[in-house]
């Protein structure tokens, strides 16, 4: 994306007549961005199975003055 975008560096130091030019460009290097884009990727390799972790209890969000626990502090 970036190298699509390096022509724009040149305007400063182009005449006006020169900026269609450069900007055609641009253009079509994006383009060839997009289309890279859509082109279907390789398939991965299949990733190796997460270890299973044990449970943990579910926290709630604290409510103002509460602390934040899934088990009410000390009674």
């Amino acid at each position: 994306m970036q190298a699509a975008l390096e022509p724009l560096g040149r305007l400063g130091r182009t005449p006006v007549s020169g900026h269609v030019t450069i900007f055609e460009e641009v253009l079509t290097g994006l383009e060839a961005v997009l289309a890279s884009v859509d082109e279907p990727a390789e398939p991965a390799e299949p990733a190796e199975p997460a270890e299973p972790t044990e449970p943990t209890e579910p926290t709630v969000p604290a409510a103002a003055g509460r602390p934040a626990s899934g088990v009410e502090a000390a009674r």
